[in-house]
């Protein structure tokens, strides 16, 4: 089983670094989210990091993790570091806007969501990113403004993902602009396309019309919707990875996230196809040394499994942690 590390060349300007820590260990696959390309300068900029990236170790190869067909609804900051800190003890506006009718005047302080409003109840909780915080309705200004009380003091960061009681999904309005991107790269570098809430085989047909057939398309997993259609999706997916952290916002019963996890692995196992577990895999390595007994219980039953590669975060790493804790874990069948 390998390991696929996330990375962010806008926000880590030591990306050439890390990824040559990566490489010197072993971990020749990265994992790009490119959902937090939001412009024609943003693709510009990560066409030159991604050919720096190959310079320094030419047999590199790239997840390109895409919103299409569907994504979270995800924030806008305003501010040029694109991070807004918010504080418990006071509260924040969250304004709804459409970015394919206008764009609005941003101003400081505010939290923009691009998705037609959403009617919101006083009292109601949604979570930001993966649980790092909740924010509770305290008044309806407008349709399109609510004021919001964060739970803990931290940081809300631009193109980070809200979770509301009901899903919503937005569409990709770059697609055209990474298809331009993936045109300029070279194949041999790239390991996949990972496809995000894929939830039907026409998705994936959809998709297949518009790529290069050398290209291998990754099912992301991360509805209890794609269940419907599961076999379908598996048989015609060259790899199928599990989103375990949007998954948790779909499912009705825990036990339901790890059920599903072993019902991937058999169907994988049935059509052949790779196998990929994302989230919070080793994430107490972001705090410690050595990875929690939870972390381990979770990367035993992982190991067990016909899983083929498992993804780390973005923040997991640049953290010295992860290179450090490699031995160990090697060492116990990693």
């Amino acid at each position: 089983m390998d390991i696929i590390a996330t990375i962010n060349p806008w926000s880590d300007v030591n990306y050439i670094e890390t990824v040559d820590n990566l490489y010197k260990e072993g971990i020749k696959i990265l994992r790009i989210n490119i959902k937090v390309a939001t412009s024609k300068k943003d693709f510009e900029e990560l066409f030159i990091y991604l050919n720096n990236i190959v310079q320094e170790c030419e047999d590199i190869k790239f997840l390109l993790d895409i919103a299409y067909p569907k994504d979270t609804v995800r924030t806008f900051i305003s501010n040029e570091k694109y991070m807004l800190e918010v504080d418990e003890k006071s509260t924040v506006n969250m304004i709804f806007f459409n970015s394919n009718e206008t764009v609005p005047y941003f101003y400081p302080d505010k939290i923009y969501i691009d998705q037609d409003p959403v009617e919101l109840k006083k009292g109601e909780t949604i979570i930001y990113g993966d649980g790092d915080n909740l924010l509770k309705v305290v008044e309806r200004i407008s349709d399109y403004e609510y004021i919001m009380q964060p739970l803990i003091s931290g940081e809300i960061w631009s193109s980070t993902a809200f979770h509301f009681q009901d899903a919503i999904f937005i569409r990709n309005n770059n697609f055209d602009l990474f298809l331009e991107l993936l045109d300029k790269l070279n194949y041999k570098n790239i390991f996949g396309i990972a496809l995000s809430f894929v939830e039907n085989v026409e998705e994936i047909i959809n998709i297949k019309k518009l790529i290069n057939n050398n290209i291998k398309i990754i099912s992301k997993i991360e509805s209890v919707k794609a269940f419907d259609d599961i076999e379908k999706i598996v048989e015609n997916s060259h790899t199928i990875m599990y989103g375990r952290g949007d998954m948790f916002f779909s499912i009705e019963k825990i036990e339901d996230l790890l059920d599903y996890q072993c019902l991937l692995n058999d169907l994988c196992i049935k059509y052949k196809k790779e196998y990929i577990v994302a989230t919070d895999v080793l994430s107490s390595l972001e705090r410690n040394i050595l990875p929690t007994r939870a972390d381990l219980i979770d990367l035993s039953s992982i190991l067990k499994m016909n899983v083929d590669y498992i993804t780390v975060s973005k923040s997991l790493t640049r953290n010295p942690n992860l290179l450090k804790s490699l031995n160990i874990l090697k060492n116990i069948g990693l």
